[in-house]
């Protein structure tokens, strides 16, 4: 299989109005240089010769960016928690036990068909896709699951331990959206 070469016209041709665009939409040159990079990078990996579809390449980089954002945003919370002191989710194996003890707790009072898909998903990692076909069930109902199941996880451990039940989950991620 080759791949299809990206002509150095075509670059010409895309690369400046490109760079224009994304720089409006970032902070800085050398980010701007960045992600119009990847976005050729991606067109030279595309199966088509999409380096002259103005519509594509703009899609393209205007993902790149929000994907630039969403790292930036993630990085920055972990940075703010390591400089807080609040860069492990708990100070001792013997928190993870009594962490752990709680939330399986919570799930056994879970329905089992949330129950069921939560263990899929975060104790196996498998993704809602997989979930869906393994349990022969519509990829949207597993995702309805999902969210009730850990809803109610949430609200178990907050009635039963109280508000500050999350002081060592911050970073957890089945507890993200509380």
């Amino acid at each position: 299989m080759s791949t299809p070469t990206l002509s150095t016209q075509a670059y010409l041709e895309n690369q400046t109005w490109l760079f224009q665009f994304v720089r409006k939409l970032v902070a800085d040159d050398h980010t701007a240089d960045d992600i119009v990079q990847s976005t050729f990078e991606r067109a030279l990996q595309n199966k088509e010769d999409k380096s002259t579809h103005r519509g594509w390449l703009k899609g393209v980089a205007h993902n790149l960016v929000k994907e630039h954002y969403r790292s930036t945003s993630r990085r920055r919370r972990r940075e703010v928690l390591v400089s807080q002191g609040t860069d492990s989710i708990v100070d001792s194996p013997c928190q993870v036990m009594e962490l752990a003890s709680l939330v399986m707790s919570a799930l056994e009072r879970l329905p089992e068909d949330q129950r069921e898909v939560i263990l899929l998903r975060h104790m196996k990692a498998k993704k809602p896709a997989e979930i869906a076909r393994f349990l022969e069930l519509p990829r949207e109902k597993v995702y309805r699951l999902l969210e009730r199941g850990c809803k109610r996880v949430q609200e178990d451990l907050k009635q039963r331990h109280g508000v500050d039940w999350r002081a060592n989950c911050r970073r957890n991620p089945w507890f993200q959206a509380a």
